[in-house]
């Protein structure tokens, strides 16, 4: 009864489907199984590797390893193109204020013109030169 315990046991590890508690009792009683088994079974108790102590700490550190220049990058990207972002949006909220609008500058004007006295304007003028900017004016008598 214990053999064909041992044997189901043995076929269940082979088939990956026996909890430690099995295994351990399985490699308890390698003396019980027929030799061509407890061969198998003591040959993969002199092969089993330890796992050091600190293999998870090793194995988390690798993987920061390989993730952080890619993170890196990432990050210096986007410092990069947040800084560009800002310095254009100031630069183009700085040259739309220096930049007067046609409506401002008639404003203007005409302010200009409300400060001379109406005798001044209501003389002679004659154009000398007229550009789209500036107008040259001389009196004629």
């Amino acid at each position: 009864m214990k053999k064909e315990h041992i044997k189901d046991i043995f076929e269940k590890y082979k088939n990956g489907e026996t909890s430690l508690k099995d295994e351990q009792f399985l490699f308890e009683n390698v003396s019980e199984l027929d030799s061509s088994l407890a061969n198998w079974i003591t040959s993969k108790k002199e092969n089993k590797k330890e796992i050091p102590e600190n293999f998870n700490e090793k194995l988390w550190k690798s993987f920061e390893k390989k993730t952080q220049p890619k993170n890196r990058l990432v990050k210096r990207v986007l410092l990069v193109a947040a800084s560009i972002t800002l310095f254009f949006s100031l630069y183009i909220k700085n040259q739309q204020e220096s930049t007067q609008t046609l409506w401002e500058k008639e404003a203007l004007l005409i302010d200009a013109k409300s400060m001379f006295p109406e005798t001044e304007q209501n003389t002679n003028l004659e154009i000398i030169f007229e550009d789209e900017l500036i107008t040259v004016y001389t009196k004629t008598k």
